[in-house]
């Protein structure tokens, strides 16, 4: 590097350091001076090294080792320690730079500070927690409330129109009719009400536990729907309600999903398990999309594609508090296929 390149990249803001081909520093700007509070000499050679956070510094040189090996561009994350003591999280692009026969001789690293970034994220993410965590609990009420009190109501009511009906004599058929009518209604708002407490808090999740909870939910949407719904599962006792819950509200937004957007006739829900994750499967033969790659991102919507699939966005972030990830699958024509994974021990969220 000559003197005039040198003096102009210390006069940049940004904190820049260059490496060799095998990961040493050979300069470091004077914003990188002056952020970590260390000279010159502290950097070079492997000593760039001992300002970044410990828990990060195996993942730096990886990520390193496998861009120069592969002789493609560098982006690091790591925390790197301030003047004052303080980690704060960088993010580096790095660039190679070659020799006349093209032959890999360095990388040169920009580097910019994204802690407030970071934090504003995670203030995010633990908003998003305590919107799910209200979400949940007030359904919970409401369930128990339309069970317990307007439920409790209604079978009464139930009750008294039926004892009512056998004391009209032979006389009053008209009556009778009209009782009949009532009755049917009765019976058809407390069926729907029970509907609406279990969409809301299902019990069957803790009572029967979450295989036999999904395949009831199969077979309400199979009739609901007019759909041929084929469930397998496997029991699952070790999984947290937290996971549990987030599983079933996937499952009612996919075969939702499946019916009024993808409008398809046969669907397929697989749940399996092994040592560290459990996935659940939605498989659908319905028209398909050709922006799947997009649906979960923010692409999709600014093109005003896919405002039907906003269910499946708000799904992601539940999926991601607890770890986990969501997949979408589509081709036009061919169906989609969604997939929820989550981690068994997981202690990022809690609903």
């Amino acid at each position: 590097m000559s003197n005039a390149q040198q003096r102009l990249l210390d006069e940049l803001p940004a904190l820049i350091w260059r490496s060799t081909a095998d990961g040493e520093c050979d300069y470091v700007n004077q914003a990188w001076v002056s952020f970590t509070g260390r000279p010159l000499q502290a950097h070079l050679g492997v000593g760039w090294v001992d300002g970044v956070h410990p828990a990060d510094r195996e993942q730096c040189l990886q990520s390193f080792q496998a861009a120069a090996k592969n002789n493609l561009d560098l982006e690091i994350e790591f925390r790197l320690r301030r003047s004052d003591g303080e980690y704060r999280w960088m993010n580096g692009f790095g660039s190679p730079f070659r020799d006349l026969s093209q032959n890999l001789t360095g990388y040169i690293i920009l580097c910019h500070d994204l802690t407030e970034q970071k934090i504003a994220s995670e203030n995010l993410r633990l908003l998003t927690k305590r919107l799910i965590t209200m979400q949940e609990s007030e359904r919970l009420k409401i369930s128990h409330e339309l069970h317990d009190e307007i439920g409790q109501a209604l079978t009464g009511l139930m009750i008294n129109l039926v004892m009512l009906r056998s004391d009209l004599g032979a006389e009053n058929s008209i009556s009778k009719q009209r009782l009949e009518s009532a009755i049917e209604l009765v019976q058809e708002t407390i069926d729907a009400i029970r509907n609406l407490a279990g969409d809301l808090r299902p019990p069957a999740l803790d009572t029967l536990g979450l295989n036999l909870a999904l395949a009831g939910l199969c077979q309400e949407a199979a009739k609901r729907y007019q759909l041929s719904i084929q469930y397998s599962g496997t029991e699952t006792p070790t999984l947290s309600n937290d996971i549990c819950i987030t599983l079933y509200r996937f499952l009612q937004e996919g075969l939702s999903h499946a019916f009024h957007h993808a409008d398809a006739s046969q669907i397929e829900v697989q749940l399996e398990q092994d040592k560290r994750t459990v996935q659940l499967k939605i498989a659908d033969n319905g028209k398909g999309t050709d922006y799947s790659a997009d649906i979960l991102h923010g692409s999709a919507f600014a093109q005003g594609k896919a405002e039907s699939h906003l269910g499946l966005l708000g799904m992601k972030e539940r999926f991601e508090l607890l770890g986990g990830r969501l997949e979408v699958r589509s081709q036009l024509g061919k169906g989609t296929v969604l997939i929820g994974e989550l981690p068994i021990s997981t202690g990022r969220a809690k609903y």
